[in-house]
């Protein structure tokens, strides 16, 4: 019976092609749109971090009330006398830059970070290979050692498991590979590799003991039980501390805020308010089909009536309606779907580079 009407249907529907043509293009241009666009705001905002116990992760941010500055990175010392609070579990610095690796091939730019030992025991995320930092690699002699990326590690040796103890060659100094993290893990956003930061080896050791200069930002892993606000007040009470010892200005202050929201917060808004466009685009779409459909429903009025003068029941019409109305939303949704692949590689090609998380989209 189903299969009777389908074909019926798919028969219907082949004797008026531009009415068939409008209905699913109209139809696959909307959710081809609506998918690419919800691709884009679920592998950016939606999709949990790859860190475990993400929710505990915070940035600490300099609230610089003389540069009148809420986010701004800290000193080497501020940042010692914060990860001592009972707020935190663990807390780790790093600076992002960019290095020149050279080797067999060209030398080619990667962006990465310098950080401190613990950094990946603050993010709780094991290697995929090797053995991340430790205190070790923050001496003087044994800080010659880099942590790749799992992308970086395909780009410059390929798909290789051997790369661990290998040597390459970052600003003209080689350094021993000893670690690769997983394919999920880039932070600070874009990072392709980390190189430790031993504070008495140069050019550290120029910069580390000096409370007035600011280069370090802050990652923070809160204590089981603690809450950012709780998190805030007890560093806000260290900077009023250290204000009375003169050490820093009286009205600086501590901007805690979840991990999260530093990654994605600037683009949450803008993703939001594409996303709620494209819905709506959607609804536009499915509202014309409507439309059509009615209109083609008034102008069948006298093959109806025949149909039941022949003897067919109101039922059999009406299945035999939505079989159009089904063949119609599938033929759309297969166009939809090939449209969305297309578009949501081109947001890929065509977004800024420095969109965070731009490799979760797909």
């Amino acid at each position: 019976m189903m299969i009777q009407d389908f074909r019926f249907a798919i028969r219907s529907l082949a004797k008026r092609p531009g009415f068939s043509a409008v209905c699913v293009l109209t139809l696959a241009l909307g959710i081809g749109a609506t998918t690419a666009i919800f691709s884009a705001v679920n592998g950016v905002v939606l999709r949990p971090l790859p860190f475990p116990d993400e929710q505990r992760l915070v940035m600490l941010w300099y609230n610089n009330a003389l540069e009148g500055i809420e986010r701004d990175v800290t000193s080497y010392p501020t940042f010692q006398d914060w990860r001592a609070t009972d707020s935190l579990q663990a807390a780790a610095g790093y600076v992002p830059t960019v290095a020149t690796f050279s080797g067999d091939g060209p030398a080619e730019e990667f962006a990465g970070a310098w950080v401190t030992e613990d950094f990946f025991e603050v993010l709780a995320v094991p290697p995929a290979l090797g053995t991340t930092l430790d205190a070790r690699h923050a001496r003087a002699g044994d800080d010659q050692v880099v942590v790749l990326s799992h992308q970086l590690r395909n780009t410059w040796f390929g798909n290789d498991a051997a790369v661990i103890g290998r040597r390459i060659d970052i600003n003209g100094v080689s350094r021993e590979i000893i670690a690769v993290m997983p394919p999920a893990i880039s932070f600070p956003v874009g990072a392709q590799f980390w190189l430790p930061i031993a504070p008495n080896a140069p050019p550290w050791d120029q910069v580390v003991p000096t409370r007035g200069m600011f280069w370090l930002s802050v990652v923070g892993r809160l204590a089981p039980g603690r809450t950012v606000e709780q998190a805030g007040t007890e560093l806000d009470a260290v900077m009023g501390r250290l204000a009375v010892e003169e050490l820093t200005a009286p009205d600086d202050r501590v901007f805690v805020e979840p991990l999260r929201d530093s990654i994605v917060g600037s683009v949450r808004p803008a993703l939001a308010a594409l996303a709620g466009a494209v819905a709506f685009v959607l609804l536009i779409a499915a509202a014309n089909i409507a439309n059509l459909l009615l209109a083609r429903g008034a102008t069948r009025q006298r093959e109806f009536a025949l149909r039941s003068v022949l003897g067919a029941r109101g039922w059999t019409l009406c299945r035999q309606a939505l079989a159009e109305s089904l063949v119609l939303g599938l033929a759309g949704g297969v166009v939809g779907l090939m449209l969305a692949y297309v578009g949501t590689a081109a947001l890929v090609a065509f977004s800024p580079a420095d969109l965070p998380r731009l490799n979760n989209v797909q």
